[in-house]
């Protein structure tokens, strides 16, 4: 069943225990003018009263609950949302009326008599009236659970009783910031039905927060028709936290916003307190992940009718897979299949039954690496929802899958198949693993290093995978460009006196595991300068010039192969060798590798370190390095 469906369910039950009470208000209508005063108040108190609380204990306390939390997971339609509060609204209403009437008929009996049954029966009515009001206050436009101060945000409260009401004073409703401590507080004066207390608590410099544009005024929302009040352009200026231990960080101590206000009605005034989800407040955004890890927790762990906000500090794994698939449906809008999900699972237990604490899940890095694992997880969601999109919804990315299985699946398929995984060894890293065949013809999986964010702002997925032609199928059997389009717009300079250029990806050494040099289809192999593994400069189709590698390659030797020692390749002057090309200028865009650690010698530079630039890919033995760029220029 659909859970907005179930927030809905047991109609049948609602409206035909209201049908039952309004048939008894009529008939004990027309008994108050007789003189069998106790019998009516007896009536109401006895039949009336209890079948309303059930009533109201079904619609606030199981299927409000319901919403809120649908609500609060973000994964449902804001119009189904809203459609699934109208119709909840508009019960909420009716028993509200019937409610209001037997309030009516008892205050009109105490005009003739002061009854003990009557006494009872209207101070019952008055404590549902009032536990009706608060209940049905909530936020139907939420504060964001990770709220950055001085960030904008709008809320809305309504009263899902208010139309039944009838108020003639509209009240003004004030927001304020609570801390957790007295959001327990004021759980418990609400459950002990204490209106001065709740009237006291989070007021004036109680408050843990200052919020900017903080009141409205309930009134009528035509497009709703409910009554509501609405805050626009509101922000935290500031928080108080409170004395934490210190092994709590800030992203785990917990607010909320509550929504205070009160309600003039039947001759006295109720005081109301709503309270939003709880809220973890961040200063600055690099706490917005693990702020959110505390909020996911807190919405999957927590146990129903809790005392705020307490949380259990393990979970079994359906739940925490329950949060995994939520977070990541949310960022993507897509599922995780149940073999990522299983594979997600080993990360955190060695046995299906474990718990997963708290602990290991945001807290403790994975082993052997320098990362939670929340930390694992949200750099490849936010990789997948920034950049991986497109390839993600056509199936064109195996995902959470290990280095093992990839052996299994590819083991049996052709050279040239592949597929694309999560990094383990990185955040928010994404590598393709691809069958290629070593010098005696023999096939073996090989890694390609990781792509990050940063290498998609320059060229994106399709474009790198039709750049490699190691990379022909995807597995198990798909042609790569059903999945990676070819065709891409080219990256062109509107200005006409520029030369336009390409760029395009390499891989280190040809990507066969042995032979660094292999000709690419319709080029000449180029001459071997050196014995490391060179990428190509492509200047025409008759030409292509070795070019030392820009990182993540151990260091050619100034050797050349035929013995000769003396410097590297001066590339200026092998290009001017090349008939038609002019002078090498910056307008090209080529960009010439800077060595690090060579010594000058009397026949030229000895290698005494390795290249690359400090801060760039990840050294890591299992992966084949490639070469960012590629320029090729359209000058013949």
């Amino acid at each position: 069943m659909d859970p907005l469906s179930d927030v809905l369910g047991g109609n049948s039950n609602v409206g035909g225990g209201v049908d039952h009470i309004e048939t008894t208000l009529s008939a004990t209508e027309a008994r108050l003018d007789e003189s069998a005063i106790d019998g009516v108040a007896e009536e109401i108190r006895g039949t009336v009263l209890p079948v309303l609380s059930d009533l109201f204990d079904d619609l606030l306390g199981v299927k409000l609950v319901r919403w809120c939390e649908l609500q609060r997971e973000g994964v449902h339609d804001d119009d189904d949302i809203n459609d699934a509060l109208g119709q909840l609204r508009a019960r909420v209403e009716r028993c509200t009326a019937a409610l209001l009437e037997a309030c009516r008929q008892l205050e009109k009996l105490h005009e003739s008599s002061a009854s003990l049954v009557l006494q009872e029966a209207t101070e019952h009515a008055h404590q549902l009236l009032a536990a009706v009001i608060r209940k049905s206050t909530v936020f139907t436009a939420p504060p964001p659970q990770v709220l950055k101060t001085t960030n904008k945000f709008n809320v809305a409260v309504c009263c899902l009783a208010g139309n039944a009401l009838e108020l003639a004073d509209m009240p003004i409703v004030t927001l304020s910031v609570l801390s957790e401590a007295q959001a327990r507080d004021l759980h418990a004066a609400e459950a002990e039905g204490d209106d001065e207390a709740i009237g006291a608590i989070g007021g004036g410099k109680s408050t843990c927060g200052q919020l900017a544009n903080n009141k409205a005024e309930l009134s009528f929302d035509q497009t709703t028709n409910s009554i509501a009040a609405r805050f626009r352009g509101m922000s935290l200026k500031s928080v108080k936290r409170s004395a934490t231990k210190s092994d709590v960080a800030v992203t785990e101590e917990k607010f909320c916003v509550v929504a205070k206000l009160e309600v003039s009605v039947g001759g006295g005034s109720i005081s109301v307190a709503a309270m939003s989800h709880p809220v973890v407040v961040i200063v600055h955004g690099m706490q917005q992940h693990n702020a959110r890890a505390t909020i996911l927790w807190d919405s999957a762990c927590a146990l129903p009718h809790r005392i705020p906000f307490e949380v259990p500090d393990v979970a079994p794994w359906e739940t925490v897979a329950g949060l995994l698939q939520n977070a990541f449906r949310s960022a993507t809008g897509t599922d995780l299949g149940p073999e990522q999900l299983d594979y997600l699972g080993t990360k955190l237990m060695s046995r299906p039954s474990d718990m997963i604490s708290w602990q290991q899940f945001n807290k403790a890095s994975l082993p052997g690496r320098g990362f939670t694992f929340w930390e694992w997880f949200c750099g490849i969601t936010d990789l997948t929802q920034k950049c991986l999109g497109e390839a993600w919804a056509a199936d064109g990315i195996a995902g959470f899958v290990g280095k093992e299985r990839v052996q299994e699946l590819l083991t049996a398929c052709p050279p040239g198949t592949f597929l694309l995984r999560f990094s383990d060894s990185a955040v928010g890293g994404i590598t393709v693993s691809w069958v290629s065949q070593d010098e005696y013809g023999q096939p073996h999986i090989l890694h390609l290093q990781p792509w990050y964010a940063k290498d998609f702002g320059i060229r994106t997925l399709s474009e790198r995978i039709n750049d490699l032609e190691q990379l022909c199928t995807l597995y198990p059997d798909i042609p790569k460009t059903a999945v990676f389009p070819e065709g891409a717009a080219a990256h062109q300079t509107s200005d006409a006196s520029y030369v336009p250029c390409t760029l395009s990806t390499v891989i280190a050494g040809g990507g066969n595991g042995h032979d660094a040099h292999a000709a690419r289809p319709g080029h000449a192999a180029p001459e071997r300068a050196h014995a490391a593994p060179l990428g190509h400069v492509e200047v025409s189709p008759q030409h292509s010039l070795p070019v030392l590698p820009v990182f993540g390659q151990h260091g050619p030797s100034a050797t050349r192969e035929n013995g000769d020692s003396g410097s590297f390749i001066d590339l200026d002057e092998l290009l001017r060798e090349i008939p038609g090309v002019a002078d090498l200028n910056s307008d090209m865009g080529l960009s010439r590798p800077t060595p690090t650690g060579l010594t000058p010698t009397a026949t030229g530079l000895t290698p005494t370190a390795t290249w690359g630039a400090p801060g760039e890919a990840q050294q890591d033995g299992g992966f084949v390095p490639f070469f960012p760029l590629r320029s090729q220029r359209d000058i013949f």
